[in-house]
């Protein structure tokens, strides 16, 4: 087969241009350093809102404790947090409060450092705690069947932060509402320490210059069995599983998610940064809403 010199470069130049952009539109999509990192506490963000009883009676109070991080600010937040009947986020709504006519404003206002001594520490960990009551059962189950009832219907709170760089994050939390009693309710799981090489961390113990094994101390009773109503009336009985979300400000983790007591790999840096605190968050979660958070900070006193 006989192609002409004009042809053939032609189609070779054609052919590096090709290359070339493909090349170019493979390292936007998927050159490692233009992936965001889940794990690493650098912009403003919402780890979990705490609620201290995550399955209630109609008409309890709830109390909740937004874990934020904003390493970056050095003055206030401003927070404001909603609170309506769920429009069914679990089959596919929307998670706000926007237009439901059971809309409330729950808490709003502004953090500093002085709001507590975590926030005095780069703003991460517990920001300032509100409380709320859940509508009564006339109101939250309302046209609800008696398996919704005993299962748990859905109280939808959102949280809504800002910072003085003009960053705005939000997140969202259900609380479940059911008839069941009060021993047969949710808990939120207990954990007791992070250990590292199997010793237990205090609150200021950041491991620095080393590869370590992380490893939670759950408490047995995190494992909760719990009852589930069937469409046909049956009583099933499960247990709750736990998965822990890791969070670092420096070094690295293997897994930014682990499951039950599963451990974690953490490369520490060598040192602590002279300009900021550094921090390592565990968020662990239970299957029904239940939460439990750990705080370690380099630097801190």
């Amino acid at each position: 087969m006989k192609i002409s010199i004009k042809k053939f470069n032609t189609f070779n130049l054609l052919f590096k241009l090709l290359l070339s952009t493909c090349t170019f539109l493979l390292n936007i999509a998927c050159s490692e350093s233009k992936l965001p990192k889940y794990v690493e506490l650098k912009d403003l963000r919402v780890l979990s809102l705490v609620a201290d009883k995550p399955e209630v009676n109609p008409g309890s109070s709830v109390t909740v404790t937004p874990i934020i991080s904003d390493i970056n600010e050095t003055s206030s937040l401003n927070y404001i947090a909603t609170g309506c009947i769920d429009p069914g986020v679990s089959l596919g709504a929307k998670a706000t409060c926007e237009n439901s006519s059971s809309k409330v404003t729950l808490a709003e206002g502004s953090i500093n450092s002085s709001s507590n001594s975590e926030m005095a520490e780069n703003f991460t960990g517990q920001a300032p705690s509100f409380s709320f009551s859940i509508p009564n059962s006339e109101v939250i189950f309302s046209s609800r069947s008696a398996q919704d009832q005993f299962n748990g219907v859905a109280y939808l709170l959102t949280y809504e932060v800002n910072n003085t760089r003009g960053e705005k994050v939000s997140a969202y939390r259900r609380i479940l509402v059911s008839n069941k009693s009060s021993d047969a309710k949710n808990l939120n799981p207990v954990v007791n320490q992070i250990f590292s090489q199997g010793n237990a961390l205090s609150a200021n113990a950041y491991p620095l210059n080393g590869i370590y094994t992380l490893s939670l101390g759950i408490d047995n009773n995190s494992f909760q069995s719990y009852e589930v109503q069937l469409t046909n009336g049956d009583i099933e009985t499960r247990v709750e599983e736990l998965t822990t979300t890791w969070f670092i400000t420096d070094g690295s983790v293997k897994y930014f998610r682990s499951s039950q007591l599963d451990s974690n790999e953490f490369t520490a840096p060598e040192t602590l940064p002279s300009t900021r605190k550094s921090f390592l968050i565990s968020v662990t979660r239970d299957s029904r809403g239940g939460i439990a958070i750990k705080r370690i900070c380099g630097g801190c006193n």
